[in-house]
């Protein structure tokens, strides 16, 4: 492997994907993403206030928003999402109510500490940004497998660089994408809503933005793995939706018959990535850890199988 010729590659790759049909269509599909998420999230704060308003009487967003995120309904979600149905599963009574208070805690972190409705909208988008992740990688390989034009590249450059260049410019592609808009809806959100400060908000979602990029490494690793092997990019695209949804859902239905089967989970990021989020800063650091874990043993699979399979 040649570190210049990976450079070059990810450089190319980088700027080719942004400007190729699959790289228009995601990159249409995170911006309508991020922007739907943000927009269905904001409306009914504004429907409450211009209704008022309508009425006479004068409430700002801010008191609205306030209500909302204080709401029992708002809380006992976002406790659902931290995991608070695990946690009532729990039989020992001093574990089960340990674990309920750390949810709680850990909701409190997310919803009063920091701005509440950007944490509201990360953490979906951390649900839903692995499938449009996918949208802009499953064709890292299988096309030009499939013609045999990857094989002018290998006059010029081993399969080593080609493997680990195209990836790496599929990282850095996607990760100007989330930069971006993360930025855009922070900075949509604080025209928005002007009282959380814009310091706040940027620090924020600077952060969350950098946490979506680290979750977002094992996943285009696992793309890579599976566009390398599939000599079809239809087919690539549908064996990586089918594992990025087919894991959660096993382990969400398979632990209803038998618990331990609930472990399927962590064959992908899924049952990690959301404590990228947690208020503890050694529950962060492990489960960055477990990313960069998952995306090296990806990594090494999809490499072993790009080495010897026939181009």
């Amino acid at each position: 492997m040649n570190a210049r010729h990976v450079a070059l590659i990810a450089l190319y790759s980088s700027r080719y994907s942004v400007r190729s049909g699959i790289g228009l269509v995601f990159l249409l599909a995170a911006l309508l993403f991020g922007l739907m998420v943000s927009h269905m999230l904001l409306q009914p704060a504004e429907k409450i206030v211009k209704k008022a308003r309508a009425e006479g009487v004068e409430l700002t967003t801010e008191r609205v928003v306030e209500r909302l995120k204080d709401s029992p309904q708002v809380r006992s979600a976002v406790d659902w999402i931290l995991g608070s149905q695990a946690a009532s599963e729990i039989a020992d009574d001093q574990a089960r109510r340990s674990a309920q208070e750390k949810v709680r805690a850990w909701t409190a972190y997310l919803l009063d500490e920091r701005p509440a409705l950007l944490s509201t909208i990360l953490l979906i988008l951390f649900w839903g940004w692995p499938f449009v992740a996918s949208l802009g990688a499953f064709d890292l390989f299988s096309g030009d497998v499939q013609s045999r034009g990857i094989r002018y590249h290998l006059m010029r450059a081993d399969r080593s660089s080609i493997y680990f260049g195209r990836v790496l410019g599929a990282a850095l592609a996607q990760g100007a994408v989330l930069l971006f808009l993360v930025g855009l809806i922070t900075t949509f959100l604080h025209f928005k809503l002007p009282f959380y400060g814009f310091g706040a908000m940027a620090r924020w979602g600077g952060y969350g933005a950098l946490m979506m990029i680290l979750v977002s490494l094992p996943y285009l690793a696992l793309c890579g793995w599976i566009s390398g092997a599939i000599d079809s990019p239809f087919g690539s695209l549908t064996i990586i939706t089918v594992v990025l949804g087919g894991v959660p859902l096993l382990a969400v239905f398979g632990e209803m018959r038998w618990e331990q089967l609930g472990w399927i989970r962590y064959l992908l990021p899924w049952g990690v990535q959301l404590n990228l989020f947690q208020p503890s800063p050694v529950q962060v650091a492990g489960a960055a850890a477990a990313c960069l874990g998952y995306t090296a043993v990806f990594l090494y699979l999809g490499h072993r199988h790009f080495q010897k399979r026939d181009l």
